[in-house]
């Protein structure tokens, strides 16, 4: 499957036919079955689901999925922001170029956002990754429960030529699900609260990663890349977070 192919401005009418089955895409991904655990250090949990259990999903299946899931000690809205604004991630984590935009097209409602993101990543392994671009459409919604759902996927638009000195890759359905973890009162008091037990709010967060990246490449070094590079961003996550409430 290839990038979803549009022409001519990006309105709401646009951007619900192009993500008509994106979100039930990653919903699919989100809680299918078979995943096997890839790396896991009590805080930061990464599986892979193979070719063969997406293709028994009915979804996309070149390439194996990744999911992390972890729990950050801050809001879902301000997770949101840390990792979906590029220019507050690109404070804290070194992945994203300059050039990485978050807000090329912004569309927003209600409690909905549509964005245009264009992320040029550097390049992995030590250079054997050569730098990467994708170009995606992304959803972002509150939902009445608090959580916060953000899904995306590739789009191939004549406003977003390939970047020179970057291979373009492809996105399928992807994207983040912050849900919010009230904190016992004993939390509360911990971090400052008094103890009424929804004054601090913690996130759960998943996170699905089901790229192309495009190339002639090895799976394996495909995979060790993607997972390496996707360990160091919660990691780094999880240090600004730490650093920012010592501070």
């Amino acid at each position: 499957m290839a990038a979803k192919k549009i022409k001519g401005d990006i309105s709401w009418a646009v951007a619900e036919e192009a993500l008509a089955d994106t979100r039930n895409k990653f919903h699919a991904k989100r809680t299918a079955q078979g995943y096997q655990t890839v790396k896991d250090d009590g805080v930061v949990h990464m599986e892979r689901l193979a070719k063969r259990e997406l293709k028994a999903a009915g979804v996309e299946h070149k390439v194996e999925c990744i999911r992390l899931t972890t729990v950050v000690d801050i809001p879902p809205s301000e997770a949101t922001r840390l990792l979906n604004d590029y220019e507050v991630r690109k404070t804290w984590e070194d992945t994203l170029t300059k050039e990485s935009r978050s807000d090329v097209v912004v569309l927003e409602r209600d409690n909905q956002t549509v964005q245009v993101i264009r992320t040029l990543s550097n390049a992995a392994l030590g250079g054997l990754i050569s730098p990467r671009e994708f170009i995606d459409l992304a959803w972002t919604e509150v939902q009445d429960d608090g959580s916060i759902l953000h899904f995306a996927q590739s789009i191939d638009h004549p406003d977003f030529p390939h970047t020179k000195g970057f291979v373009r890759g492809v996105n399928f359905p992807c994207g983040m699900l912050y849900e919010p973890v009230p904190a016992s009162n004993d939390d509360d008091d911990d971090n400052g609260g008094d103890g009424e037990g929804d004054k601090h709010t913690r996130t759960k967060l998943t996170y699905i990663i089901h790229s192309d990246v495009g190339g002639w490449l090895p799976a394996s070094l495909v995979f060790k890349g993607t997972t390496t590079t996707m360990w160091t961003i919660l990691q780094s996550l999880h240090a600004h977070i730490r650093a920012r409430q010592a501070a």
